[in-house]
């Protein structure tokens, strides 16, 4: 659990719908989903701060990356309602087989002097 004054990614992780449990293949042409769980501090969460949360998702066999999807908001909103929150980023499928992907999500929480986390998920492959 985060501190008081703290912001945190606890997973980020690649998931085929309708599950969202994480997977380490995803079918060619499927869209599927990078899921980021993050965590505020109390503290944090009551000031009712700004946040932003960004996806990068790397091609890593062809040193590409996808576009990278963002979720922007306040503490408190209805972006992130809670002190746990799941954001859910659709990515469109993938037509290159045998490709490795994997997904860094970023949390920026706060504008002056800010909270920077990063996580990374396990790679998965486009069968």
């Amino acid at each position: 659990m985060a501190s008081a004054n703290e912001a945190d990614l606890l997973r980020v992780f690649t998931s085929v719908p309708p599950a969202n449990v994480a997977q380490d293949h995803i079918p060619q042409n499927t869209a599927f989903n990078v899921v980021v769980e993050a965590e505020v501090g109390q503290a944090l969460f009551n000031t009712g701060g700004a946040y932003r949360v960004n996806v990068v998702l790397l091609d890593i066999t062809a040193g590409t990356t996808f576009p990278q999807p963002q979720q922007n908001g306040t503490f408190g909103s209805g972006t992130w309602p809670g002190l746990n929150q799941t954001f859910t980023f659709n990515i469109a499928g993938q037509p290159a087989v045998d490709h490795i992907i994997q997904a860094i999500a970023v949390l920026v929480a706060g504008i002056q002097n800010p909270i920077v986390e990063f996580e990374e998920s396990d790679m998965a492959i486009v069968v």
